[in-house]
């Protein structure tokens, strides 16, 4: 495990980006199409997601029957369980503030001009994008330094599929 091969997994998932921006561009692309695209990219997404909850749910058993049987202390697995329950409710939590926050307030505020809903919007979108490939870029780093290669491995290969 070196910091170079860190760094190639991270521009290939980076890089893929870049191969999916050719494919928006083009004009006469079917919204059937478009939509099959989407959700395939979903879909791929979703899978990640059952994969990284499934590594992480055993990763919180380990400990917290580790820490049953004694092998570990019963606080480092009482804080994987918290850990684990806490960031799927923080994540879900954040989900309902963000929709009240922004996307309930768009909404509801008609009196603004065209233009600073369109800013606000495209602002929102950058915002979702850059926090969106910085926890995979996270995912992928955490997994590689875990020693956890093949996990990384499968979120470089989706993540590119997903771009």
């Amino acid at each position: 495990m070196s910091l170079a091969g860190l760094f190639l997994m991270g521009a290939i998932a980076g890089f893929t980006i870049f191969l999916g921006l050719p494919v928006a561009r083009i004009k006469s692309i079917s919204p059937k199409f478009k939509g099959m695209l989407n959700a395939a990219a979903a879909g791929i997404l979703l899978f990640l997601l059952v994969e990284i909850l499934k590594h992480a749910m055993e990763t919180t058993e380990e400990n917290f029957l580790g820490a049953l049987s004694g092998k570990v202390l019963l606080s480092t697995g009482l804080i994987y369980c918290a850990l684990l329950i806490g960031g799927v409710a923080i994540g879900l939590l954040g989900l309902v503030f963000f929709e009240e926050r922004f996307i309930k307030s768009t909404a509801k505020n008609k009196s603004e001009p065209l233009e600073f809903h369109a800013k606000r919007i495209a602002m929102m979108i950058a915002i979702g994008i850059g926090l969106h490939n910085f926890s995979e870029g996270l995912a992928i780093g955490q997994s590689y330094a875990g020693g956890a290669i093949s996990l990384a491995f499968l979120l470089v290969i989706g993540f590119g599929l997903h771009n």
